[in-house]
């Protein structure tokens, strides 16, 4: 009984509520909706309900559809370098049925850890998760104009194409706050310009777009 107890003045104290709001960073890029809420406070909520930010059967289906796309139009462009990329993208990520249903799966499981009252309604939620969307495909794009012409990028550290990889995987399609750490990693991503000085201009840029996107995002602070 005293341990229920404890347990609801707990979850009381780590209540996490949300709010959709219109946000227009001064970069000018980002969802127009965002969560008013921290991954950690996040996690927090989760584990008071004994559920997970990052369900394995919800999440690994999201990445894995994702990084599929990305493969298949990676080598697509490798194969003609002449192809719409922009075309492929429409098609093949905007236009994914399944794929923008793994992203509405992944945020009604963390709103599972919230309570009923802080949800987001439905109109909220779906023009949430059609602008992760949105951004998710724009990101999918410049990875694939890295990836297209890795051969110009040095193989020395940083690993920049393992890099790309590994902040794709932390990264829940919810724009969520991080926290400064997770922010420090996405910004690491900027020290492969010095191994992209052979690359075309359009293949570094798209790593700098690539950086901000994602900060932008997860709300990362614009200055280092």
């Amino acid at each position: 009984m005293i341990k229920n107890i404890f347990v609801a003045a707990l979850a009381f104290c780590f209540a996490v509520s949300i709010s959709a709001e219109v946000w227009k960073p001064s970069t000018g890029k980002g969802p127009e909706v965002f969560l008013d809420l921290n991954m950690e406070d996040l996690k927090k909520q989760c584990d008071l309900k004994k559920k997970s930010i990052r369900d394995t059967r919800i999440y690994a289906p999201y990445l894995k559809r994702y990084k599929e796309i990305q493969e298949d139009i990676v080598k697509k462009v490798k194969a003609d370098p002449k192809t719409n990329i922009d075309n492929l993208i429409k098609e093949q990520c905007l236009a994914h049925p399944e794929l923008k249903k793994q992203i509405a799966n992944v945020t009604d499981s963390f709103q599972l850890c919230l309570e009923e009252k802080d949800r987001l309604d439905k109109a909220k939620k779906d023009k949430l998760i059609q602008k992760v969307l949105e951004i998710k495909c724009a990101d999918l794009k410049k990875g694939v104009i890295i990836r297209a012409e890795e051969k110009c990028i040095k193989k020395e550290p940083p690993m920049c194409i393992e890099m790309m990889a590994s902040v794709q995987d932390i990264l829940i399609p919810v724009p969520v706050k991080y926290t400064p750490q997770v922010c420090g990693e996405i910004r690491k991503l900027l020290q492969c310009k010095n191994a992209m000085k052979e690359c075309k201009e359009e293949t570094r840029k798209a790593l700098e777009s690539f950086v901000a996107d994602e900060m932008a995002l997860v709300r990362c602070p614009i200055e280092a």
